[in-house]
Order: C-alpha cells, then structure tokens, then sequence
C-alpha cells in the first residue's frame, strides 16, 4: 500500500469518528433535554383555571361550619356568642297587680296530642265579664288573641308551630320566637280592668320550651 492510499483511509477514519462523535453527542442532548422536561411537567403544577372544565387540576372544596347561637343568631364561631340568659333584653312584671282578684296565673310547657306546646292557667277569687289574653313579641305592643267569658279558674293550651303545625289547641305560636304573654280581666261592674304578671315564653333552640320531649 502506499503513502497515498495510506492517507486516504487514515483521513476516512477520521471522518467517520468524528461522526460518530457528533451523533453521540446529539443523542446526550436531547436525552437530557426530554429529562428536563419531564422533571418541569412533574415538579411544577400548572395555574388552575376559573373553570374546572379548562383544566386538569383537582377541585377545591371549602368547608364553613357555622354555629346558632342560643338568641339564634348565626355565627362562624363559639366566641362570636353573645352572654345569653334566656330572657334577652325584656323584663316581665313577675307578679300580678296588688288589690285584684287574681290568685293565680300559671304558664309552662305542656304536650298537646304529642306535640310541643304550653298551658295556661289562672284562678280568681270571682269571675270577671271577660277575660282577654294578651301577646307580643318584646319591643310591640300587646294584642288580644283570645277573648272570652270569665270563669273561677281554667285552662288555655297553644301549639309551638316548627316545620308543619296541625291545628290543636286553642292557639299556635311560631318557633325561634319569644313572647310575653298576660291575662287582662275586665270588671265593667266596678269599673276596673286588672291585670295579671307577665310570662315569658322563650321558643329559641335549647330553650325549655323546645327541648321539652312529646310522644
């Protein structure tokens, strides 16, 4: 072989190295480049769009527990409470007028045909023409709900109204309210009207109304 020749194929073994150099080197880099990707898609989640529809992100879901307070105001947490004595900012005259005939008025929980409901009760040491009974919500003014012949003593119940209220009894009230409730006895003979303590009818949750059990 000579010189020639002897080149030519040391030139062409060159050539084919460097080729083979070059693809080497072609095929680090895009596998690297494919990795760098990769580790990106993997390690950075994309910004979630307003519309879960436009995206692949998982949903959100918040969670707000929200608390009834015993005067049934709604808060976010126990603190927010206000002290509360069951007899918010309404002072009822706890005993009856001095010089009438009213010996008693009594009003307290009862059940009625197995709902919850309230009784009523007076006696009087001599009936009166009429004898009205007087509600309102504290902060109003008292209207009558039942007007009737006056008797020595006798009973009046009312229903507590919550989702359904069959009609029993001889009134109804609504739950999560509060009333004052009194007797007036009219006497047109003596020209006098007497009036009995006030009583009031607390029908907040947890109240001793509500929490009274029915069967």
């Amino acid at each position: 072989m000579d010189e020639k020749s002897h080149k030519n194929i040391e030139l062409h073994n060159r050539l084919l190295y460097a080729v083979i150099v070059l693809l080497v080197a072609l095929l680090l880099f895009v596998a690297l480049n494919n990795r760098g990707v990769y580790q990106q898609t993997v390690l950075q989640c994309p910004v979630c769009n307003e519309s879960p529809q436009q995206g692949s992100c998982p949903n959100s879901t918040e969670v707000v527990t929200l608390l009834v307070c015993q005067n049934g105001k709604v808060v976010g947490s126990p603190n927010m409470c206000e002290p509360y004595s069951g007899m918010l900012d309404y002072e009822p005259v706890l005993t009856n007028e001095q010089g009438t005939l009213i010996s008693k008025v009594e009003v307290k929980p009862a059940c009625i045909n197995g709902k919850i409901g309230g009784s009523i009760y007076y006696e009087v040491e001599a009936p009166s023409n009429i004898v009205a009974y007087e509600l309102k919500e504290p902060g109003s003014e008292y209207e009558d709900i039942i007007v009737t012949d006056g008797l020595f003593h006798t009973y009046k119940y009312f229903m507590i109204c919550t989702e359904r209220c069959p009609y029993t009894g001889d009134f109804r009230l609504q739950a999560n309210h509060t009333y004052v409730l009194r007797l007036r006895f009219e006497r047109p003979l003596n020209n006098r009207t007497e009036y009995s303590n006030e009583h009031f009818i607390n029908l907040l949750p947890g109240s001793e109304y509500m929490s009274k059990w029915c069967s």
